[in-house]
């Protein structure tokens, strides 16, 4: 991979995005659901339809599954894989 990595703050919804990213990696950031609105908001902002956001949440309560289901009415495709079956710490 020859082009360059930058890594920034993003307050959600408050950025004006000019470009469209191929790749968006989030973590731990669906908890709190007052923020859904506009973290789904500049998600869709920065993407386009070729692009991949990947989520990484852990499970507590119905956070994630509200989420999915507004990004979802949103229009963005939506599929989940529970870590916890894949990866097991030792």
């Amino acid at each position: 991979m020859d082009a360059p990595i930058e890594v920034k703050e993003l307050v959600w919804g408050d950025a004006k995005l000019i470009h469209k990213y191929e790749l968006i990696l989030a973590a731990d950031c669906l908890f709190f659901e007052h923020y859904h609105s506009a973290l789904l908001d500049t998600l869709k902002q920065a993407m386009d339809q070729d692009s991949v956001a990947v989520l990484l949440n852990p499970k507590r309560g119905p956070s994630m599954d509200r989420f999915l289901t507004l990004a979802t009415h949103e229009g963005l495709k939506c599929t989940v894989q529970l870590l916890d079956e894949v990866v097991k710490a030792e």
